[in-house]
C-alpha cells in the first residue's frame, strides 16, 4: 500500500492518465444520472448531456454540495442518487438556459431584446 506521499508522488507522475479516469468516471456517472431523469430536460426537451444538470424543486442546492481540495464534487452528489442514497422527489432535470430562465428574478419578456 501506498503512504499518502508515495500516493502524491505517483498521482504527479501520471497526472494525464488520472485526469483522463476522472473525466470518463464523471462522464459515465451523469450518463447514468441523466437517464434516470428521463433524459431530457423536462421544460424544453432538449437532451444534449452537455447542457444538462439537477435542479432541486425546493432550494438547498448547497445542502448536496460537498467541497473537495477547493472543487465542488459532483461525482459524490451523483454517486449518492444513483446508489439511492438520496431522494429524488425533490430535483429535476432541466437544460442550464431552462435552469437560468427558472432561477432569473426578471419578469417574464423583461430579456426580449428589440429593435
Amino acid at each position: 500500500m501506498f503512504n499518502s506521499i508515495q500516493q502524491k508522488l505517483y498521482r504527479g507522475r501520471h497526472r494525464e492518465a488520472f485526469r483522463l479516469r476522472s473525466s470518463k468516471y464523471y462522464l459515465r456517472l451523469k450518463t447514468e444520472m441523466v437517464r434516470l431523469f428521463g433524459g431530457k430536460c423536462t421544460q424544453c426537451g432538449i437532451s444534449d448531456i452537455r447542457v444538462l444538470c439537477l435542479h432541486h424543486k425546493n432550494g438547498g442546492g448547497n445542502l448536496d454540495r460537498e467541497v473537495k481540495n477547493g472543487h465542488v464534487a459532483s461525482t459524490t452528489f451523483y454517486r449518492r442518487i444513483l446508489d439511492g442514497k438520496r431522494e429524488i422527489k425533490d430535483l429535476e432535470l432541466l437544460c442550464m438556459n431552462c435552469h437560468s430562465i427558472l432561477h432569473s428574478k426578471l419578469p417574464v419578456n423583461s430579456g426580449t431584446i428589440t429593435s
